[in-house]
């Protein structure tokens, strides 16, 4: 089963966090937003 492109995308933004491209503030947000989106209470 392929992942949504959304869910690479977090990922993306995950990996760029790793790297030191985000802030935890701005992963918090992302990841809260997606969650929203899948239909998932964060």
């Amino acid at each position: 089963m392929r992942r949504p492109a959304r869910l690479r995308e977090m990922g993306s933004m995950l990996l760029l966090h790793l790297l030191g491209g985000l802030t935890d503030e701005e992963v918090d947000l992302v990841v809260a937003e997606e969650l929203e989106l899948l239909g998932c209470p964060a």
